[in-house]
């Protein structure tokens, strides 16, 4: 049987996806984010992803961050700003937060380094 084709949003839609996934429960909460984090293959997707994710409710900031997690592409760069300040909040498992990190290392935009890294000291 073929797969399913792979879905689009549009900026209305995605706010209304966004809102949808929020409201269901964890499984259909985690379906949701796989879903967008395949989807966002581009830079200002997956900030607009992430914006409308951490819009839609009490869990935004953790379903966000398991965005980041779940990305399959690059993460990228203009993501890290608005990630980090999320990266302290109390709602969001320490585990998901971990996983949200090292996507953003493991897989960052190939300019550059990622900009989180970048800022940090170099020791020899």
């Amino acid at each position: 049987m073929p797969a399913a084709p792979e879905p689009t949003f549009s900026p209305t839609s995605l706010t209304e996806a966004a809102t949808r996934i929020a409201a269901a429960d964890r499984a259909g909460q985690t379906r949701g984010v796989i879903r967008l984090g395949a989807w966002a293959t581009r830079p200002a997707a997956a900030v607009n992803a992430f914006n409308a994710l951490l819009a839609s409710g009490p869990d935004g900031p953790r379903l966000a961050l398991e965005f980041i997690a779940r990305m399959t592409a690059a993460v990228p760069h203009s993501l890290m700003p608005l990630a980090g300040p999320h990266l302290s909040s109390a709602g969001v498992p320490v585990a998901l937060k971990l996983a949200a990190c090292v996507t953003a290392l493991r897989r960052p935009e190939p300019q550059g380094r990622a900009p989180l890294i970048a800022r940090l000291p170099v020791v020899s």
